[in-house]
């Protein structure tokens, strides 16, 4: 069980009272809270499975960026709706962005599985799970990518992994960032390098896996275009 808004620090409470006054209907679950009040919440409603509420306080920049429909919920839904086109697994949005006087919510389905973090960190040394995971990880990002996106947080935290077996299914939770792409393999690249960036701290835990994210990710370029991805990765070598 997680913590109640309840349990934010003063300066929450002063600032954003409509959101800390009441948890919301069929809360069962508080997963993560900002000192700015957005919040991310599991719900449990009767007779139905669990879903993810996410909430937004009003606020200046977020009524802003609404008006120019560029507001973080209404980004994560377009960027939902990206990469089912594509068929890239992604939570459904279920309903939102919804907007009231106290701020937005989103509402979408529960990513059902582990984080990749957690799902490297049981592996225990087994190659063969690392792999195929890794595998998967460079799969999509290369569809991302042929489907003209770009994911710019691509990152461990934002990946789910749901266990089936030898093929686990690679899901993206967090589609805020996922942007129109005119090149691929500068995409690719920019996913990689995102990648690349948080496994430098967490070396270990993709030792085995590096290699199957670049192959699978850079299956489908030609030749010169793969060696100028790998050449700018290598221009930031990992540790």
């Amino acid at each position: 069980m997680g913590y109640s808004l309840h349990d934010h620090d003063e300066v929450t409470q002063r600032r954003y009272p409509s959101l800390v006054a009441s948890d919301p209907l069929h809360a069962v679950e508080h997963i993560k809270g900002r000192r700015d009040g957005r919040a991310v919440w599991k719900l449990q409603r009767p007779g139905s499975g669990p879903s993810t509420l996410k909430t937004w306080p009003l606020g200046p920049k977020l009524v802003l960026t609404g008006l120019l429909g560029l507001a973080q919920p209404q980004r994560q839904r377009r960027g939902a709706k990206r990469l089912d086109s594509i068929q890239v697994p992604t939570p459904r949005i279920i309903c939102g962005p919804s907007w009231s006087l106290s701020g937005c919510t989103l509402e979408i389905d529960w990513a059902h599985g582990s984080t990749a973090l957690e799902y490297l960190e049981g592996a225990d040394g087994d190659v063969d799970r690392t792999r195929a995971f890794a595998t998967q990880v460079g799969l999509m990002i290369d569809r991302i990518a042929g489907g003209g996106f770009v994911h710019r947080d691509m990152k461990l935290s934002n990946i789910i992994i749901e266990d089936q077996g030898e093929q686990p299914r690679v899901w993206l939770i967090d589609t805020v960032d996922v942007r129109l792409s005119f090149s691929k393999p500068w995409a690719i690249y920019r996913m990689l390098e995102r990648l690349d960036v948080e496994l430098r701290s967490r070396r270990s835990l993709l030792a085995d896996g590096w290699a199957p994210v670049l192959r699978a990710a850079l299956s489908s370029l030609e030749t010169s275009q793969r060696r100028a991805v790998l050449s700018r990765l290598r221009s930031h070598p990992r540790p």
